[in-house]
């Protein structure tokens, strides 16, 4: 599920699969987006 973070007038994407009660912080670099870190969350969905 997509969700919305604003702090300090900064939006910030947050993509939660809902899948255990872990979290996983990955940051993308400035020439991509959210989608070329899809690989490596999904490496860690188990």
């Amino acid at each position: 599920m997509k969700k919305f973070l604003n702090i300090n007038d900064i939006e910030i994407c947050i993509d939660d699969t809902e899948h255990g009660e872990n979290a996983l912080l990955l940051i993308h670099g400035l020439t991509t987006d959210k989608t070329s870190m899809y690989p490596v969350r999904d490496m860690f969905m188990d």
